[in-house]
């Protein structure tokens, strides 16, 4: 559920969005998402963008530490 609040009740409509972080070292995420028929396309649309841009920002980490080792590579090489 997008809100943490517990006074709101789960009816079982609402967007589900899930995101833990399973690596403190290399920054990476694991995105849940559900949703039903009956969830807004905005809301929808929202999760999409979401898992988006944690997906990117993963990957931009992972090529950032790629190109941080080749470099430290060859220049331990020389």
């Amino acid at each position: 559920m997008l809100s943490t609040d517990p006074d709101i009740s789960d009816t079982g409509e609402q967007a589900r969005f899930l995101a833990e972080q399973t690596s403190w070292w290399r920054g990476t995420w694991d995105i849940t998402l559900e949703a039903t028929d009956s969830v807004p396309l905005d809301h929808q649309r929202f999760l999409l963008w979401m898992a988006f841009i944690l997906n990117r920002r993963a990957s931009s980490t992972a090529t950032t530490g790629a190109i941080a080792g080749g470099a430290a590579a060859a220049a331990g090489s020389s």
